[in-house]
């Protein structure tokens, strides 16, 4: 039998399993990097809702002297715009982020 092409000979399954252990290893650290960045990221989201809110209650209150009752009364008085947000109560004035807000 000739030699293989460029000097390497047949891998043996000790390598073969060295190196599906390393890459699984990678696999993992990459994941859990993720994973850590799309918590971060939904923790500022919650954040600038409620500060966001709170800067159009305090519109609100310049406004009209008062503390809007609801989030639609926000809405209807232009400020805030778009859909409220899910993860966010809004009462007495105060926002606050609900437990589905990490």
């Amino acid at each position: 039998m000739g030699r293989a092409p460029l000097g390497f000979g047949p891998s043996t399954l000790t390598e073969l399993l060295a190196v599906i252990a390393i890459v699984g290893a990678l696999a993992i650290t990459v994941l859990v990097g993720v994973r850590g960045i799309s918590h971060q990221a939904s923790q500022t989201v919650c954040r600038a809702d409620v500060r966001a809110i709170d800067t159009a209650n305090a519109s609100y209150r310049a406004t009209h002297g008062t503390d809007a009752p609801d989030l639609a009364a926000l809405q209807r008085a232009g400020y805030l715009t778009g859909p409220a947000p899910a993860h966010v109560t809004f009462a007495d004035g105060v926002a606050t982020a609900t437990a589905g807000c990490h």
